[in-house]
């Protein structure tokens, strides 16, 4: 790979800044299929996973978004 301006280095510099910038944003949950249930700032001021490590430590599905653990049907449904 190169390490020019569009290259290895220039995607590892984006990459490092990535949960900086994440922090910094908040997501528009919609249908939830697109922000991640304990990584991504969508309750609150910070991640689920800062502000539950425990629960997230036990997690079995730490990638899932949050279509993946609330369902939406008129009442609300946790499948932690």
């Amino acid at each position: 790979m190169s390490s020019s301006s569009h290259g290895a280095g220039f995607w590892k510099s984006i990459l490092a800044g990535l949960e900086r910038f994440k922090s910094l944003v908040h997501f528009d949950v919609k249908d939830g299929s697109r922000v991640l249930f304990w990584h991504d700032v969508w309750c609150g001021d910070r991640s689920l996973k800062t502000q539950f490590p425990s629960p997230f430590r036990m997690a079995r599905h730490k990638n899932a978004t949050v279509h993946d653990v609330i369902f939406w049907n008129g009442d609300v449904t946790i499948g932690i």
